[in-house]
């Protein structure tokens, strides 16, 4: 059972390759297909269903933390190529 759930969950189409520092791009490319070259695509997903989106709000103090404040803010986006995606992309950034 573990080969067969590594076969369908371990494919090339969600694996990420990450490097930092100072590292060729053509460098990276031959490590990345020498370890993972052989890594098989998966099917391909069809998302039929919109996830739903729960907000919620969650209070919570501690006051050993120091004198900073952190805070976290999420809502519900809209599409990559949706007209209002400029504006939910300066609400990010402030």
């Amino acid at each position: 059972h573990l080969k067969q759930y590594v076969d369908s969950n371990y494919t090339a189409d969600k694996l990420v390759i990450a490097a930092a520092g100072g590292m060729k791009h053509e460098e990276v490319v031959k490590l990345a297909e020498k370890a993972f070259g052989g890594v098989k695509a998966g099917p391909p997903v069809v998302g039929t269903n919109k996830p739903y989106f729960c907000g919620a709000e969650l209070l919570y103090r501690n006051d050993e933390m120091g004198p900073l404040a952190y805070i976290s803010v999420g809502w519900e986006a809209v599409p990559w190529k949706s007209p209002d995606a400029v504006t939910f992309m300066v609400m990010q950034a402030i």
